[in-house]
């Protein structure tokens, strides 16, 4: 059975408030202070929140994001003193679901939690969905199912992105309207960045998933659209 949160944070004083507020909030946590001993606490016990510095003395934070998306169904909070938008950008592509920067607001940070253990629940119960001849698309689980029934996690951004998408069909979104809809059009030229980084990563996950690109279409000279039909449930 999965258990609740696990925070690694080498910040002593930082680390144990945070897991005080979490647990009145009724989270069942566990703390760690290095990059090891998380590994070590995931190898044997199924969680389903990561809460990770950045900083840590052993390992980045970006490198532990990375592995558990490759390796977990696991929901990621980055929680970090670095707020540079290069920052920012990589740690969604190490596939982080959220992104805080220190000091957070206890009710954002649960508020966060609680949606990623929404959408894994929903994920769980949507193992056995069956088969369609479409691309379906789980907006409360942030989950994209192929025809086959190969199911594709995604993370905040992409979830928002296959939304936009999905809501204007074949026909596209420009891409200054996908950017303002993601809260990227303040934040030019990273913003531009951000997005051609979030669009690669999610047609890696198709293409890793079904073995072909062909849901996300580029249309050249005004932005994206779907490639294939897609339902949303």
């Amino acid at each position: 059975m999965s258990k609740g949160v696990i925070i690694v944070e080498d910040d002593i004083l930082l680390r144990e408030n945070l897991c005080e507020l979490l647990r009145l909030d009724g989270f069942d946590v566990t703390e760690c202070s290095t990059g090891k001993a998380f590994l070590d606490h995931i190898k044997t016990t199924r969680f389903k929140v990561a809460i990770v510095d950045i900083g840590l003395p052993d390992k980045s934070g970006y490198e532990i994001a990375s592995h558990l998306r490759k390796t977990t169904n696991m929901g990621i909070i980055i929680l970090t003193a670095r707020t540079g938008m290069d920052n920012k950008i990589q740690g969604f592509s190490s596939g982080a679901d959220y992104y805080f920067s220190k000091p957070v607001d206890s009710r954002e940070l649960t508020a966060s939690i609680n949606n990623l253990m929404c959408r894994l629940s929903l994920k769980d119960r949507n193992d056995n969905q069956i088969h369609t001849d479409s691309w379906t698309f789980n907006t409360k689980g942030w989950l994209l199912v192929s025809p086959g029934g190969k199911q594709i996690n995604l993370t905040t951004k992409e979830s928002e992105l296959i939304s936009l998408l999905q809501k204007h069909d074949k026909e596209g979104v420009e891409k200054e309207s996908i950017l303002k809809e993601l809260g990227y059009i303040d934040q030019e030229p990273y913003g531009s960045r951000a997005l051609g980084v979030l669009v690669t990563r999610l047609r890696k996950k198709v293409k890793d998933s079904v073995g072909e690109n062909t849901l996300i279409q580029t249309v050249h000279g005004f932005g994206f659209s779907l490639g294939e039909k897609l339902v949303r449930l």
